[in-house]
C-alpha cells in the first residue's frame, strides 16, 4: 500500500542518478497513494499572476544577469538567480515569495517554451497549483514547487536538472506511443 504524498519521508525516496547529454543527474522519487486530481485550463486571474511575475522575473534577471531577459534567458540562468538568492536575500528587493513566484513563472515559460508543454491549474485534497503539462503523454512539471525546493533546500542547478529530465521523459513517453 503506497503512501499519501504529504505521508512520504525522505526514507521512502529511492535514490537514482541518470546520464543527459554526457552529464551526471543525481535525483530521488518515490511512489505515493492516488489521489483524485481535477485538471483546469488558467483562468483570467492566473495568467495576470503568471504574467506580473513574468515583469518581475524579467526585472530580476536584467539586475541581476546583465543582457539577460526574458527573452534570452534559460535554467541555468534562473538556478544563478536562486544561487544568488540563497547566498544573501537580502540583495534583493522582493520578499522570498515574490522571489519564488516570479522564478517559478519564468521557470515554467521556459518549461513550456522547451518542450511544447501549457500552463494548467491542478486541484486536489492538498490544495491548488499550477503545473506546466503535455496531455498526451501526461508529463507534467511543477515549476513553482521546484523553485521553492531549490530556495528552501539551497539546491544548485535544479532547475537545469528538471529540465534535462523532464526532456528525457518526453523522448521515452513520446517513443511509447
Amino acid at each position: 500500500m503506497y503512501k499519501k504524498y504529504h505521508e512520504i519521508s525522505d526514507d521512502d525516496f529511492e535514490r537514482r542518478s541518470t546520464n543527459i547529454d554526457g552529464k551526471t543527474i543525481y535525483f530521488k522519487e518515490a511512489v505515493s497513494q492516488m489521489i483524485k486530481q481535477e485538471f483546469a485550463a488558467l483562468a483570467e486571474k492566473d495568467c495576470k499572476f503568471i504574467f506580473e511575475c513574468l515583469i518581475l522575473a524579467d526585472t530580476l534577471l536584467k539586475k541581476y544577469m546583465p543582457g539577460h531577459s526574458l527573452k534570452n534567458y534559460t535554467a541555468e540562468n534562473l538556478d544563478f538567480l536562486i544561487d544568488l538568492w540563497n547566498k544573501n536575500p537580502k540583495n534583493f528587493n522582493c520578499t522570498e515569495t515574490e522571489f519564488a513566484t516570479s522564478i517559478g513563472s519564468a521557470f515554467g515559460h521556459y518549461v513550456n517554451k522547451t518542450l511544447g508543454s501549457t500552463w494548467t491549474v491542478i486541484t486536489h485534497e492538498y490544495g491548488t497549483d499550477f503545473l506546466c503539462q503535455i496531455d498526451h503523454i501526461m508529463l507534467r512539471g511543477f515549476p513553482f514547487s521546484s523553485v521553492l525546493k531549490a530556495v528552501n533546500k539551497k539546491r544548485e542547478n535544479s532547475l537545469e536538472h528538471i529540465v534535462r529530465i523532464l526532456k528525457q521523459q518526453k523522448e521515452i513517453l513520446v517513443s511509447e506511443l
